[in-house]
């Protein structure tokens, strides 16, 4: 929506539409009210499409907040887990299995999410390291200051489709090896034989930490959208180096 504003108030600034679409009805070149009313429909309509954008972005999110809120509590059951004295031996071990169980639904909620998710991630990885760079080549060498300005929050909003969701998983790789501190502090040293081993073994698989990868190519981490945005100025290196945009403008010059 800033982009959008932004796009909206320059293009007023400058007295032409923001997008220049074509409505039979209407000229923005024969009134003042023509041009208000075509601009007025161009921002309404890219508001939907940026709304729409919004929801497609964030339901990765919902998914990671709800999973880590989730192992959260999870982690404090772990924690607590022998700490209860009116407990007997075989209670205590059936409440460390159904610790166990649980992990196991935690990781079966994983493996539904991931094919959601991988799919969306890898098609945003891919398409914002060449926005970014053409974006770049438009403020370098093209736009005016209003259209810098409305160019540079589409930069912005661009970022924040994958950055965010980046960060989660982060996190959430964190809080896999939180659960695995949470369940070594847990009073397991004074237990029978059986009890330890069991959680020797759950310890082993705490440890192991739930990534989510972008069509199996590579991780989605914060590293990965660092080396996606890096990209952006390969490209603007590139077509720099290749006189492109010099072309273009000679080209326009000469029509």
């Amino acid at each position: 929506m800033v982009y959008a504003t932004n796009t909206f108030l320059s293009a007023i600034f400058i007295g032409r539409p923001p997008y220049q679409n074509y409505y039979p009805f209407l000229d923005w070149r024969s009134s003042t009210l023509h041009l208000a009313l075509q601009a007025g429909l161009e921002y309404f309509a890219m508001a939907g499409a940026c709304f729409q954008d919004v929801c497609v972005d964030c339901y990765p999110v919902n998914f990671i907040l709800v999973l880590r809120a989730h192992m959260s509590i999870f982690a404090e059951r772990l924690r607590r887990l022998g700490t209860y004295p009116s407990e007997s031996q075989e209670q205590r071990y059936e409440r460390l299995v159904e610790c166990i169980q649980d992990h196991k639904v935690i990781l079966r909620f994983v493996d539904c999410l991931r094919p959601v998710i991988s799919g969306t991630i890898f098609v945003q990885f891919l398409v914002v390291g060449l926005v970014l760079g053409f974006t770049l080549i438009n403020i370098v060498l093209f736009a005016n200051l209003g259209s810098a300005i409305a160019a540079l929050s589409f930069m912005a909003a661009v970022l924040l489709e994958t950055t965010p969701f980046c960060i989660l998983c982060n996190y959430l790789t964190e809080d896999c090896y939180k659960l695995a501190d949470a369940l070594f502090q847990s009073n397991w040293i004074d237990e029978e034989k059986r009890y330890q081993k069991t959680l020797m073994y759950f310890l082993q698989k705490l440890q192991q930490p739930i990534t989510f990868m972008a069509m199996n190519v590579f991780p989605i981490s914060v590293g990965t959208n660092i080396s996606v945005t890096k990209f952006s100025f390969s490209v603007f290196t590139l077509v720099k180096q290749m006189n492109i945009a010099e072309k273009l403008a000679k080209s326009e010059m000469e029509e």
